[in-house]
């Protein structure tokens, strides 16, 4: 699935966790500025360092957490990834 992407980064690779938007912005780094990218996250702390980082935040959180107000932070708040609608990114859906 690496193929699909410009560039790969783990946070595993980074020296602080989330919510700190360090693994985002270095990740950001390899190539692309954080208003170009997009974050798709499951878990808060993810969501949270996402939107730190100042980047479009889609969360897809488990189904226990949905009702969590706090992801409402996120650009968009799907169940699915299936419900993921690219072209309304523009140029960072195709």
């Amino acid at each position: 699935m690496t193929d699909l992407f410009d560039a790969v980064f783990s946070a595993e690779d980074d020296e602080h966790g989330k919510p700190h938007p360090g693994a985002y912005l270095r990740a950001a780094a390899l190539g692309a500025s954080p208003d170009e990218c997009i974050v798709l996250e499951d878990s808060l702390n993810g969501v949270l360092a996402g939107v730190s980082a100042q980047m479009t935040v889609v969360a897809v959180p488990e189904a226990a957490d949905r009702r969590d107000p706090r992801f409402a932070i996120a650009t968009l708040v799907l169940e699915s990834l299936k419900d993921l609608d690219t072209s309304a990114f523009g140029a960072c859906g195709t």
